[in-house]
């Protein structure tokens, strides 16, 4: 049975199921575990520490986990996101901010998924699943976006929301962002549109007003948003580092941060 028909039968009633689920994919734990293990003592944390937190969001993962024919997404990939988010927040919320001026979520992200992982025989990551798409899975579960298939997405929404026109709320976003070439200014984007920096700047805040409140910019967010929120994981110490770590991350979880992340992590 495949993990997607794993977690129907347990969520349907079939307990006896979930213990399946564990043996099938105690490799998906361990891989972040080991990945994030080098980091684990500076956060005076444990090995054994993260492959607890891991299996919780494992746990958590079966619980909410919902195939659907329309966006189908693997459960591997679905657990993997969780396991990976948990993992990363319990070694943020672990280093002391003394520490976190030192040891910042770059050094977390020190693994790629074409490393081997350590204490498993030497297997890659692609021949610890058990899903046949395993190496697509895992493309998807790391920080490596396809920037091509996310501009394509944002191109729509914009042509959707915004309209196909040569207007300054329309193309603000796409000269600032750099989403055709060269990031722009406000500055530079004013003597272009022959207006004021601060035009452009409210221009820009519409645009994304616009798009924020829209379906599409909604759906949007719901695709990219554990992307984004790994890219603010990475760049939390960097947004600003005499916050409280869990105010920082409250703010960037706000659906505006969202989608000016979404734009940022295709540039």
């Amino acid at each position: 049975m495949t993990n997607e028909e794993l977690v129907k039968e347990y969520q349907n009633g079939n307990l006896s199921m979930l213990e399946v689920l564990i043996k099938k994919n105690e490799n998906l734990v361990k891989y972040f575990a080991n990945k994030y293990s080098g980091v684990a003592k500076k956060a005076s944390l444990e090995f054994n520490d993260l492959v607890q937190e891991g299996w919780i969001a494992f746990l958590d993962a079966v619980e909410k986990y919902q195939y659907n024919d329309d966006e189908p997404v693997l459960f591997s990939t679905y657990a993997g996101m969780r396991i990976r988010y948990r993992i990363l927040n319990t070694l943020n919320s672990s280093i002391c901010r003394k520490k976190k001026r030192d040891v910042t979520s770059e050094e977390i992200n020190i693994c790629s998924i074409s490393e081997v992982m350590h204490g498993t025989d030497d297997m890659t990551i692609e021949e610890t699943l058990s899903d046949e798409q395993s190496e697509e899975v895992f493309m998807m579960v790391e920080d490596e976006i396809d920037n091509k298939i996310l501009r394509q997405d944002l191109f729509h929404v914009i042509e959707t929301v915004l309209g196909k026109g040569a207007g300054l709320v329309r193309n603000v976003l796409i000269m600032h962002y750099g989403l055709k070439g060269k990031e722009r200014t406000f500055e530079q984007i004013g003597k272009i549109f022959k207006v004021t920096w601060q035009s452009v700047q409210q221009a820009e805040f519409a645009a994304i007003k616009k798009i924020r409140n829209s379906q599409e910019g909604k759906e949007l967010m719901k695709k990219y948003q554990w992307q984004v929120l790994n890219s603010f994981e990475h760049n939390r110490d960097k947004i600003n580092q005499f916050a409280s770590p869990d105010v920082v991350l409250e703010r960037m979880e706000t659906l505006d941060e969202l989608l000016y992340g979404v734009l940022k992590q295709i540039c």
